[in-house]
């Protein structure tokens, strides 16, 4: 399963606001994770929001939560995406051990930067670098 911190957006106005304290980075989807009570945030644009808190899918699939994946009709099936904490706005910009993407991003320390298909930064783990292409892509 793939778990995409999004990356950290130092100027507001690239920011996608959940409410008015929280963020999350441009081209991902805010999804309330019900277990924290919190925001999160899925690391694909207009992702589908998994009612178990915890997922999400790309946009124009479902949430299959017995098969822990996402599917588009009956023979397209990828692993869902996991949600992590939104950014809040009090707590200012990326930390000194922040990732630097670019000059506008940043990943927390721990995880890489990935492209993603919409030209934007998303964070992916730092596992050796084992992830699937297709994932981020599509």
């Amino acid at each position: 399963m793939l778990r995409g911190p999004p990356a950290l957006l130092s100027t507001r106005h690239c920011l996608n606001m959940c409410d008015a304290q929280t963020s999350c980075p441009r081209d991902t989807t805010c999804c309330f994770m019900d277990q924290t009570r919190k925001w999160g945030c899925c690391p694909l644009p207009k992702a589908v929001c998994c009612h178990d808190g915890d997922h999400c899918c790309p946009s124009g699939h479902t949430c299959e939560p017995h098969r822990s994946s996402c599917s588009k009709g009956p023979l397209v099936l990828v692993p869902w995406f996991s949600k992590l904490s939104a950014r809040s706005e009090a707590g200012g910009n990326a930390s000194a051990t922040d990732v630097k993407c670019d000059n506008k991003s940043s990943c927390a320390s721990g995880t890489t930067c990935c492209k993603l298909k919409t030209e934007g930064w998303g964070c992916c783990p730092n596992e050796g670098h084992l992830i699937k292409k297709y994932s981020l892509t599509h």
